[in-house]
């Protein structure tokens, strides 16, 4: 796990050495190895947590140790109120942090989005029934259905927004009542999904969501190598990144005339620019909030290793 300082433009390593051996509790977090990295978030304090496989694990921000907060990387459904460190995961997708601080989690082979208190380090259940479908806006998030459940994010609120991966909606459960509901369909008939007013289909199955301070929300599609908007008033959506066209093209011009390939996660900064890791052009790119004018601000496009700059 890498750290791009946009001030200075180095990247620096903070976790992973790089080997496939060995990982050791209470570590330095430079000096272990690690698996295969599914997701990650930073809390207020600098404190990094990683997804990784049916584990998470946490980056002290002041110290640099790494420590398992959660998951004991054996596989199983999660039991509700118990000891987050002993807890089963099938696999963990997407977290995020809530307003309190506290960790939320996608197991999407669950069904389920699970939150792990930090103060007692219990985990419980947030949101999904288990059930595999399409059920429950409306009512409480808990008693709803998904289809792997594959991002998540919280707006300025504190609602939560999950992409709903093979239900191909993007879904928000207010923070106050619990309450589910689906803000936007992204798919169409195509994929068995419900088929839009219009019979247009902006998008398909969508994934890494993000929220911007105005509220409007961002997710992925990767196999149409574009990222949509979707407006915070209107609930309209609309493209955002990306000419549909799969490559590597467009840089310093409009967004939405660059060619991406595979775009795989989103980040947003606190001015509203849109970061997007790019997994099939081993590059990061960056959408001006003001211009909507995209540049890559990190990688080359060759699939080699990255070595620190001092």
């Amino acid at each position: 796990m890498r750290r791009l300082d946009l001030r200075t433009g180095k990247i620096v390593t903070i976790a992973g050495n790089g080997k496939r051996c060995c990982y050791r509790e209470g570590a330095k977090a430079t000096e272990v190895s690690l698996g295969f990295l599914s997701s990650l978030a930073v809390d207020s304090e600098g404190n990094v947590f990683i997804g990784e496989g049916g584990q998470i694990k946490q980056i002290d921000g002041h110290t640099g140790l790494i420590s398992t907060i959660a998951g004991d990387g054996k596989d199983g459904e999660t039991v509700d109120g118990m000891n987050a460190r002993s807890a089963h995961f099938w696999g963990i997708d997407s977290l995020a942090l809530d307003r309190n601080q506290d960790l939320l989690v996608a197991d999407d082979s669950q069904t389920r989005i699970f939150i792990l208190d930090k103060k007692n380090g219990t985990i419980h259940r947030y949101a999904g029934s288990g059930k595999f479908g399409y059920a429950g806006d409306g009512g409480l998030a808990i008693a709803a259905s998904f289809r792997f459940p594959s991002g998540l994010a919280t707006d300025s609120p504190g609602n939560l927004i999950i992409a709903d991966y093979e239900n191909c909606a993007i879904r928000r459960i207010d923070r106050e009542t619990g309450v589910i509901m689906t803000i936007a369909v992204t798919g169409g008939v195509e994929q068995n999904c419900k088929q839009k007013p219009d019979n247009s289909r902006p998008g398909a199955f969508p994934s890494d969501t993000a929220v911007d301070p105005a509220g409007n929300i961002y997710y992925v599609e990767g196999a149409m190598d574009l990222v949509f908007r979707v407006d915070a008033k209107t609930s309209a959506i609309s493209v955002f990144a990306g000419s549909g066209q799969r490559g590597f093209a467009g840089d310093n011009g409009p967004a939405t005339k660059a060619r991406l390939a595979n775009p795989s996660g989103l980040a947003i900064d606190m001015e509203g620019n849109v970061f997007i890791a790019e997994y099939m052009n081993n590059r990061i790119r960056r959408v001006d909030a003001k211009t909507r004018v995209i540049t890559t601000v990190l990688g080359n496009g060759l699939p080699v290793r990255v070595y620190e700059q001092l």
